[in-house]
């Protein structure tokens, strides 16, 4: 378990030999346990945030909370609380604000569609809805000229 790559594995919620390495590890490694979480490293790399998420405790708090975990540690602390609950969503970050951008997986009206900012205190502001639900989506953003570009769902 000491294994620096399998530490940002776990974190960054990568798929190996079959198993989702978050589920495997951050649920019984972690208060509250994580899975379908996103997670963000914010620019100056000292730390990064499992966000939202289930778990396999009924009173968990998972959903709407985060856990921030540091390099070279195997156990997290209470990161800031989420304004909507969130399950399988998906984290955009932008480097240029240093804030992560969560796009829907949420249980709230307009379900699936919410798209939210997020910096290291917490939830900063709501942008326009999606047009379409998204839940265990993909989407990414790109880094052209050192800016990032419009994200891509």
């Amino acid at each position: 378990m000491e294994d620096i790559t399998l530490k940002k594995t776990v974190a960054n919620g990568v798929q190996k030999k079959g198993f989702f390495q978050t589920h495997l590890y951050t649920d019984s490694n972690f208060k509250p346990g994580r899975y379908q979480q996103v997670s963000w490293t914010p620019v100056f790399e000292k730390e990064t945030f499992l966000i939202g998420g289930g778990s396999h405790t009924k009173s968990s708090t998972s959903k709407n909370s985060s856990t921030i975990v540091k390099p070279g540690t195997f156990e997290g602390t209470a990161g800031f609380n989420l304004k909507y609950k969130i399950y399988a969503a998906c984290s955009m970050p932008d480097p240029e604000t240093d804030t992560v951008i969560i796009t829907g997986g949420n249980d709230y009206s307009p379900r699936n569609k919410i798209t939210s900012l997020y910096n290291e205190d917490g939830w900063v502001e709501d942008f326009g809805n999606l047009n379409y639900e998204r839940v265990f989506h993909g989407c990414t953003s790109y880094v052209a000229d050192k800016k990032r570009e419009d994200p891509i769902q």
